[in-house]
């Protein structure tokens, strides 16, 4: 992303951090609604919900890159929903590699699509997002929905 807006729309490196910046504070301005629409349509419902959107936004980060951190809030709430939910014995441990998997991801990302982006900027983009679109629904457990409380 921050390839994108300093090479398409020359943004400064403080602008740029500032865009960069948007993800996150989404992602904690919505935070509570979407602990709420977790408990209320389900975690896996609500992974896969964050996981299209996200996708979505993820095709088109050049102009919804705020709009993506509600998303990975979805997908990340979601998540340590469903494995919370479990019946094994070491659920906080399992929070904690996803959590590991998630940072990790984030690591390696720049090496796997810096040099797709410098081959073709919309592809850098659109793989990760059919990535996300693709994998999510095949990998994610199925689990009987919550009781309503």
């Amino acid at each position: 992303m921050a390839l994108r807006l300093d090479e398409d729309f020359q943004l400064s490196a403080g602008a740029r951090g500032l865009v960069l910046t948007g993800f996150g504070l989404t992602g904690i301005l919505t935070a509570r609604a979407v602990g709420r629409a977790v408990d209320r349509f389900g975690a896996r419902r609500c992974a896969l919900t964050g996981t299209v959107a996200g996708g979505v936004l993820l095709a088109g980060v050049g102009l919804l890159w705020a709009a993506a951190g509600p998303a990975m809030q979805l997908i990340m709430v979601g998540l340590n929903a469903l494995v919370l939910a479990g019946n094994g014995d070491n659920r906080g441990g399992a929070v904690s590699v996803g959590q590991s998997l998630r940072f990790g991801g984030g690591a390696l990302s720049p090496v796997a699509f810096v040099p797709v982006y410098h081959l073709d900027p919309l592809d850098a983009f659109l793989l990760p997002a059919a990535l996300l679109l693709t994998t999510a629904p095949v990998v994610l457990p199925r689990m009987p929905p919550a009781q309503p409380r």
